[in-house]
């Protein structure tokens, strides 16, 4: 079908243990060896830490050895806890989605970051999300890719009838400050979270 890679993120079951992410991954990794597997946001890795009773750092690389090849920004939002507290109470904080790809890179492994904006922010509060990224990929130059996203909500028909789009200019000033902040990141796309 000329696919090269899979972009897998689900949710969170407690029953869905390592055992179970590990043989999806080596089973894939097995019947297709030329597919990257760019799968599971901080928040579902962080979850199957705790299920399995693992280090954060144990289960990657347990997820990495059995065929996970990088992970998704998914699941970042904006990275101020005050926005997520509103927009994403049950998501991983700031810090712990930090420590997910700042383990990740010490690892050897590649991550993108996302941002969901248009959700009642402030530009202070974007602004607080791309310096986190920033401040990360100084440190290690573990993300191949940034790239900001407006919500759904903005661009329902229900939202734009009820005038809650917003203009085309507060769509285009996320992309061009992530472009300006990330000037250390290998990549920036505006499309979509595509993985390496």
């Amino acid at each position: 079908m000329g696919g090269t890679g899979v972009l897998m993120q689900g949710g969170i079951h407690p029953d869905l243990k390592i055992d179970w992410f590990e043989s999806l991954f080596t089973a894939s990794s097995q019947r297709f060896p030329k597919i990257w597997l760019h799968c599971l946001s901080a928040s579902e890795i962080l979850a199957i830490a705790e299920y399995s009773e693992l280090t954060l750092r144990d289960t990657i690389i347990r997820l990495r050895d059995a065929g996970l090849d990088s992970i998704p920004g998914g699941g970042a939002e904006i990275l101020d806890d005050e926005v997520r507290k509103r927009i994403a109470r049950l998501k991983c904080r700031t810090e712990d989605w930090v420590a997910v790809h700042r383990t990740a890179h010490e690892l050897g492994m590649r991550t993108t970051a996302t941002m969901m904006f248009g959700v009642g922010e402030t530009v202070e509060q974007r602004v607080n999300h791309f310096e986190v990224v920033r401040k990360l990929q100084e440190e290690t130059g573990g993300f191949t890719a940034s790239f900001p996203g407006a919500s759904s909500l903005t661009t329902l028909p229900l939202a734009v009838a009820d005038g809650m789009r917003p203009p085309p200019s507060s769509t285009l000033r996320p992309s061009r400050l992530a472009v300006c902040i990330s000037t250390t990141s290998s990549t920036y796309s505006p499309a979509g979270d595509t993985g390496p």
